[in-house]
């Protein structure tokens, strides 16, 4: 497991690899301390350009929502915080313990501490995943499919970006770090997905879908606690400030590797095309990546706008403990051998916000789909749907 760890994260070492190029002597400005302070971050003059709370977001996805198929990724919800208050109040200290540990590897520490500004997320989150939905009846354990698995946790992310000259402007380059801390195994999973079922006969009059039988064959079934670390970096492309937002497009490549219960690394592309306000790292196609990355809550010279987006990567997988297991023994499990470790994945929608009751509103509707994650007779690519609500509320400056 080391052995993989290592090689997911050395792919990563070329991207900081460039020294840091010193930055000018300013004079300091005087602000008061705060009461708590992540001691792994470096602060800024530009701290202030985090806003103390950046609002609320909440992200649900299902196959249920056009497509129909109860099977695989069969659903997943996150409710996102945002804010400066999360570093504050060392929410975020542990993440940070992680890009130091993993320092000599992925050089995270020093690159979050060469861009003037850091913004923070914490994330609820929680994931479910089936054999196909002919077979949810059965009890037993069905050893030529996916086994039954489910994934709650929190999750604490810090992107950060470095100023221009022009103090509208920022780079056209965002590293992030996130670090996710869950369990596996709870009987949540199949209290949600029997609630939905029943939920959806009685408004159906039918006899399906039918409650799941074999959540007790589940991966780590009743409980056990994992983690995953994640450090990424983004680039744009191609496309211009959205200081003068208009109907523009954008381009973006990105990079990632994670090591724990989803050790791998990916990369890929992504584009949107519109009337686009946010900045490229604000939003990604995936948006339990990006909700609450912002730094203004609103804007009354430009106060909408609606874009359609489009995004897909290539995945290397290494292990996957919501196939393959972890420390506690499992029911049914897959071998390596039975786990396709070469993925691909894509999503595409349409996002708008608008400004109105004193904040901002953002939408998002989307499907997505995946590559077949193991091999066999019932190997299947699967896709889903999502739905992203957010508000952000306004702000009356920049450091308040």
């Amino acid at each position: 497991m080391n052995r993989i760890v290592v090689v997911a994260f050395a792919l990563l070492t070329a991207f900081e690899a460039a020294p840091v190029a010193a930055q000018d002597s300013v004079p300091p400005k005087v602000t008061p301390a705060p009461k708590k302070q992540d001691p792994f971050v470096a602060r800024s003059q530009d701290v202030a350009l985090e806003p103390a709370s950046t609002g609320f977001g909440f992200y649900v996805e299902n196959d249920v929502l056009g497509f129909q198929t109860d099977q695989n990724y069969t659903g997943g919800f996150a409710f996102s915080l945002g804010g400066r208050w999360i570093s504050e109040s060392g929410l975020s200290g542990p993440l940070s313990l992680f890009d130091l540990l993993f320092e000599p590897v992925t050089h995270m520490r020093r690159a979050h501490q060469s861009r003037e500004v850091s913004l923070h997320t914490l994330t609820i989150e929680g994931s479910a995943f089936t054999p196909r939905r002919e077979d949810l009846g059965i009890s037993t354990p069905i050893v030529d499919d996916r086994p039954y698995a489910s994934l709650f946790g929190f999750q604490v992310r810090r992107v950060s970006v470095r100023r221009k000259a022009d103090p509208l402007k920022l780079s056209r380059r965002a590293v992030s770090s996130e670090l996710t801390i869950a369990a596996l195994g709870w009987d949540l999973a199949k209290a949600l997905q029997t609630d939905l079922h029943r939920t959806l006969r009685r408004r159906s009059g039918k006899s399906t879908p039918v409650d799941p039988q074999g959540w007790s064959n589940q991966i780590s079934n009743g409980g056990e606690p994992t983690l995953l670390y994640t450090v990424g970096e983004e680039q744009l492309l191609y496309g211009r400030s959205p200081v003068d937002p208009g109907v523009q497009g954008q381009a973006t490549w990105s990079a990632q590797a994670s090591a724990g219960y989803y050790t791998n690394i990916a990369a890929g592309v992504s584009g949107r095309f519109g009337r686009i306000r946010t900045n490229f790292w604000e939003f990604n196609t995936n948006p339990l990546n990006s909700i609450q990355q912002r730094i203004e809550a609103s804007d009354d010279r430009h106060p909408w706008e609606l874009y359609g987006f489009a995004g897909g990567r290539g995945r290397l997988v290494g292990y996957n403990a919501l196939l393959q297991g972890q420390f506690r023994e499992s029911v049914h499990t897959f071998s390596p051998s039975q786990v396709n470790h070469a993925l691909l994945e894509g999503e595409f929608g349409v996002a708008g916000a608008g400004t109105m009751l004193g904040g901002t509103f953002t939408g998002r509707i989307m499907a997505a789909g995946r590559t077949p994650e193991f091999n066999g007779p019932r190997q299947r690519s699967h896709a889903w749907g999502a739905i992203h609500l957010a508000y952000a509320p306004r702000l009356s400056s920049r450091s308040q």
